[in-house]
């Protein structure tokens, strides 16, 4: 298997390492506060995964788990401010992120960057320690 190969296999792989990493963490919907064993969770992106970096694709800051109803109607089909708003500060809050912090990540947010096998490599391993 080729290099590019195995960079696209792990970054499929990190993929789930994080959604699962993520909902483990939150063990409930951020927006709704229902918990895990009465809804089914999904991991959401704050920064867009497929935004131009994947350098917060993988940060487990950049998560929050949400039932199906408020990831898929209320924050992708809705995204308004009123709700927005108190959910990401909701993540803010219970994550203990800084000003300085989360304007690094709304840097990195921005900065082109592709990983290296050996970087994929280092971030697989890091998600697995959460498992």
């Amino acid at each position: 298997m080729n290099v590019t190969n195995q960079i696209a296999k792990l970054k499929r792989y990190a993929d789930k390492l994080w959604s699962k990493a993520i909902r483990k963490r939150d063990k409930e919907c951020l927006c709704c506060k229902k918990p895990y064993y009465e809804v089914t969770l999904a991991a959401h992106h704050w920064f867009a995964q497929k935004a131009r970096s994947l350098r917060l694709r993988w940060d487990l800051r950049n998560g929050a788990s949400l039932c199906y109803f408020c990831h898929m109607v209320l924050v992708h089909r809705c995204a308004v401010y009123v709700i927005m708003r108190p959910l990401f500060n909701t993540i803010i809050t219970r994550l203990g992120l800084r000003g300085v912090e989360l304007e690094q990540m709304e840097h990195d947010a921005k900065t082109l960057w592709d990983p290296t096998l050996k970087e994929m490599e280092q971030i697989v391993k890091e998600l697995e320690r959460c498992q």
